[in-house]
């Protein structure tokens, strides 16, 4: 009987540690996540929102970083709010006071001075925010090009107008120099005016009707030209042999 009794007790023993084991791990667990919840309603918390910021700017532009801050806490508290660029901290809104509930509106610039992707971070000692902007080619890349396609068009323009120049110089001394062969002939007439053909000092008894001179022949020649009879060329190539005649 003796032996009986202990071994109850002791069967009893390990029935009811089992049961506190596995009965306290729930209660435990509420303990822990009333812990925190009761741990924030009596402590601040400052959640942070980025509300806007510039996005797509090029080298030399300003970003301007708009955020809120709010304590969503239970209590009130003093936080720096801290603005930093891939990690480097640029700026610090030092001893931000919030009661629960009220919220602060702030905002940070940041002058770019290199393209590239940036990551943009606002951040308390509770939460942060963070956005990427990508900073474009350089404000003065896009001016030379510019400058460099007017430059080149100017270039161009000057180049024109010097072919145009000259070509017309050619052209104008081409004229004067057609003016002056036509004006040769008339010039030629009146030096053989005065000369005699060797046929009339030969034969000074030959009829009248039948002496040619080398100006009737040319004036002849000269008026087939004018009425188009003949061209250039062949005006010219028979005054060569009425000139040569005599």
């Amino acid at each position: 009987m003796k032996k009986i009794f202990i071994f109850s007790i002791t069967l009893l023993l390990i029935i009811g540690g089992f049961l506190v084991v596995v009965g306290g791990e729930p209660k435990d667990r509420e303990k822990i996540n009333g812990g925190e919840e009761e741990l924030q309603q009596i402590q601040s918390h400052f959640e942070v929102i980025i509300d806007d910021y510039d996005d797509n700017v090029t080298v030399g532009d300003n970003i301007t970083v708009e955020f809120t801050v709010e304590n969503i806490g239970g209590a009130e508290g003093t936080q720096d709010i801290v603005f930093s660029v891939n990690g480097d901290i640029l700026a610090t809104k030092g001893s931000v006071t919030l009661a629960p509930g009220q919220s602060y509106d702030g905002e940070s610039i940041w002058e770019t001075k290199a393209e590239g992707d940036y990551n943009l971070t606002v951040a308390s000692e509770d939460d942060g925010e963070t956005v990427t902007v990508t900073v474009e080619g350089e404000e003065g890349e896009e001016i030379g090009t510019n400058m460099m396609i007017g430059m080149i068009a100017i270039i161009a323009m000057v180049a024109v107008a010097l072919i145009a120049i000259v070509r017309r110089k050619k052209r104008s001394s081409a004229q004067q120099s057609s003016q002056h062969k036509q004006e040769s002939p008339s010039s030629q007439i009146e030096s053989y005016q005065q000369k005699p053909s060797q046929q009339q000092q030969s034969s000074p008894e030959a009829p009248i009707e039948e002496i040619t001179t080398p100006k009737q022949k040319l004036q002849e020649l000269q008026e087939m030209k004018e009425e188009g009879l003949i061209n250039e060329e062949e005006f010219e190539r028979k005054k060569g042999e009425i000139l040569d005649n005599y």
